[in-house]
């Protein structure tokens, strides 16, 4: 078994009459590439195929009715009947207000000045008169701030199985259930942290 680029699985056999690798079936199992060395993991005494891909999903794929090879090489192909599809959405909305005071104050001084000028025969008197005048104004702002975060994290994974669902089956469901629940968890408190 393979992984392509385009998340394509492929089973080959070797026939040892012919000496020749041959192809015997193929299907999409992820929607992006499987990485090679850890992408695939097959367990035979379960027949249960395990797909890692870049698209950020586990799939699991029972393949007990989709190849059997017998003792005289006779092959029995069938295609996979059932799609599960299991969605983890996690919405967590947060409010934060911030309340911002701005006082400014204004100071203006007026100044006032007359010039009174008295004439008397023979003599010419000139007093200057300046008055100050202070004006003092406060201007007071209050600027409130509201913003509403919200995280979203949805994880789905996709899960072939065949009609009929076996005890290990099941259980492979179960598990990979609880993987992507804690991914989900982990990945909000990831954020949160942030």
């Amino acid at each position: 078994m393979t992984g392509g680029v385009k998340g394509v699985i492929y089973i080959y056999m070797w026939f040892e009459n012919s000496r020749k690798l041959e192809l015997l079936y193929f299907f999409k199992a992820a929607e992006d590439w499987i990485p090679e060395g850890y992408g695939l993991s097959f367990n035979p005494k379960y027949n249960l195929l395990a797909v890692v891909s870049r698209d950020k999903h586990i799939y699991v794929y029972d393949l007990s009715g989709v190849v059997k090879v017998t003792l005289t090489s006779t092959i029995t192909t069938s295609t996979v009947t059932t799609t599960r599809t299991i969605t983890v959405t996690t919405v967590k909305t947060r409010t934060i207000r911030e309340t911002v005071m701005t006082t400014k104050i204004f100071t203006l001084t007026r100044t006032i000045v007359s010039t009174i000028t008295m004439t008397q025969p023979g003599k010419t008197k000139t007093k200057i008169l300046t008055k100050l005048l202070p004006m003092e104004r406060t201007v007071t702002n209050f600027i409130t701030k509201s913003m509403t975060v919200t995280m979203l994290s949805i994880v789905t994974s996709i899960i072939r199985a065949p009609s009929m669902v076996s005890l290990e089956t099941l259980t492979s469901l179960i598990v990979v259930s609880a993987v992507i629940v804690i991914l989900a968890i982990l990945i909000l408190r990831r954020r949160h942290i942030q």
